[in-house]
């Protein structure tokens, strides 16, 4: 089956995919969770929840949550649809905690504004700022 869809990262300053520095900090078990999970929905041609999810808040657009359940923790890799048709564009790596009496609370805390400013940031100048997802490191 052919991929509908591919995957981008940012790419910072400083030359370095946040979202494969990221992975590489999870334990291995979570990291092949949500390396399937991205594989998968690269075959998937229409995305709907539960995979994704728009940020509420107009504050919040255009970014969207990949929505991605690891070893009892709950991933959500922030990005945007674009720059070309059919990419995603995967800007920083988060996790969200809730629980029955709380609101749900994410790691790092400011995930939602900081994918915001890096929508910003690729917006200025996108072949700097954009690279290709790894899938095989």
């Amino acid at each position: 089956m052919d991929n509908y869809w591919t995957f981008k990262v940012f790419i910072n300053e400083k030359g370095i995919d946040v979202i494969d520095r990221w992975l590489s900090r999870l334990p291995p078990g979570d990291r092949a969770i949500i390396k399937r999970r991205l594989a998968y929905m690269k075959k998937v041609e229409v995305w709907e929840p539960p995979l994704v999810k728009k940020l509420q808040g107009k504050r919040n657009d255009p970014i969207y949550e990949v929505r991605i359940s690891g070893n009892n923790v709950e991933y959500r890799p922030l990005g945007f649809y674009g720059p070309g048709e059919k990419e995603f564009t995967l800007v920083i790596g988060a996790r969200k905690k809730s629980g029955k009496s709380r609101k749900p609370s994410w790691e790092p805390s400011e995930a939602r504004e900081t994918a915001k400013k890096i929508y910003e940031i690729i917006q200025q100048d996108k072949d700097k700022y954009i690279g290709e997802y790894n899938e095989d490191k």
